[in-house]
């Protein structure tokens, strides 16, 4: 269910290779992981060797670019990392029981964003295949029937913990539980007896107090909480055998290839982040380039210094944008120019663009054509 990658993923390029720094492609990855929430910065040293390979991902990239295609990620992704947090927290609760709740309540939430996000794909009718293909696994694991033996399990639960209903009798140290409310009438007579004469509307008697607060939790939970939850346990033995045998069953649960997913629209979502931010506080473009087979004419119109932009975001002075044009009986460009004239900016723009096509991101300017570069592609230009 990957959106990044057709098959296997390439092999991942040394962080500390010279082009990194030459380029200060490290500065620009680190800069687009400040504004994720989780680590994606592994995968922009994994360049794709095929044009089909990058043109799948530029379709994602083209439906995010759609206002309802981001907004529907956005939420997934935020909503996804509160309930895998809730998961991760389940498991550390005080007591087993709590754990299994906690379980219940966040791996039901878990489907109900898978079902809401297949609904909204749907709607929404991506264009890429990528999210096409995200919605189409999405269906055949809700309609699984070990999903549905799942949902059957949590609704079934669910609404057995709902009939747990349960009257507390205080008297001092002592606490009584029960499954009637005898206790809850006795109470309403004696505190009619003492307050009736004196009020005008017994109703106050009974309305919930805003007040009063609950007990504060030690390790998750509190003594007489926990104590209740003991006599619980022998009032419904059913369903509390029936809690912990889901918790026994699925604490290790895991929807195939979730967390890849959400990781991959996080790394899609921070990059389209910072090109936008750029794009808007520098007035300058980003362009998903056009892919051409080596030898054919190449371009970027309007290109710039990503690293130089970023810098100079919000400043005054603006980024000067260049044009760069490689024609099909030329091998190499010669850069000349005064000293502080701008030749390793241009160069590194070059560069800049040449990799980040590679990732099938958007790249600095208002037009591109260029060649997906790789060691194949370098070869060829070499004289037989």
């Amino acid at each position: 269910m990957s959106l990044l990658f057709l098959g296997q993923p390439p092999v991942a390029r040394p962080a500390t290779a010279s082009c990194f720094q030459d380029l200060n492609l490290n500065l620009i990855f680190e800069q687009i992981q400040q504004d994720c929430p989780v680590p994606i910065k592994d995968i922009f040293y994994q360049p794709l060797t095929t044009i089909e390979a990058v043109q799948r991902r530029q379709a994602i990239f083209r439906d995010l670019l759609r206002p309802a295609g981001y907004q529907l990620m956005a939420h997934f992704v935020t909503a996804a990392a509160e309930t895998a947090a809730k998961i991760k927290q389940a498991h550390h609760d005080w007591t087993a029981d709590q754990q299994a709740a906690d379980l219940l309540t966040a791996l039901y939430e878990q489907h109900e964003q898978l079902e809401k996000l297949t609904e909204a794909l749907a709607h929404f009718q991506p264009q890429s295949l990528g999210l096409q293909k995200l919605q189409a696994d999405l269906d055949t694991y809700l309609q699984a029937p070990a999903t549905q033996q799942l949902l059957t399990m949590m609704r079934t639960l669910t609404s057995a913990l709902v009939q747990v209903q349960f009257y507390l009798t205080i008297n001092g140290r002592y606490v009584r539980v029960t499954t009637n409310q005898l206790a809850a009438s006795n109470s309403a007579e004696v505190a009619t007896k003492l307050f009736g004469p004196i009020m005008t509307d017994l109703s106050e008697l009974y309305r919930p107090n805003a007040s009063i607060k609950t007990a504060e939790a030690v390790n998750g939970d509190t003594s007489l909480q926990a104590n209740i939850v003991v006599q619980l346990h022998k009032l419904y033995p059913a369903v509390f055998t029936q809690l912990t045998t889901f918790y026994q069953q699925y604490q290790q649960y895991t929807v195939p290839g979730y967390e890849q997913v959400v990781t991959e629209l996080n790394w899609y979502l921070a990059v389209q982040r910072y090109t936008q931010r750029l794009a808007r506080m520098n007035q300058l473009n980003f362009v998903l380039p056009t892919l051409v087979e080596l030898g054919a004419p190449e371009r970027i119109e309007a290109g710039f210094d990503l690293e130089l932009a970023y810098v100079q975001a919000g400043k005054q002075t603006a980024v000067v944008p260049n044009d760069y044009v490689l024609n099909p009986n030329e091998q190499f460009l010669i850069v000349a120019g005064p000293n502080q004239g701008g030749k390793t900016t241009y160069i590194r723009m070059i560069g800049q663009a040449y990799y980040l096509a590679a990732l099938g991101m958007p790249i600095p300017g208002s037009r591109a054509t260029l060649h997906l570069a790789s060691h194949s592609s370098v070869k060829k230009r070499q004289p037989s």
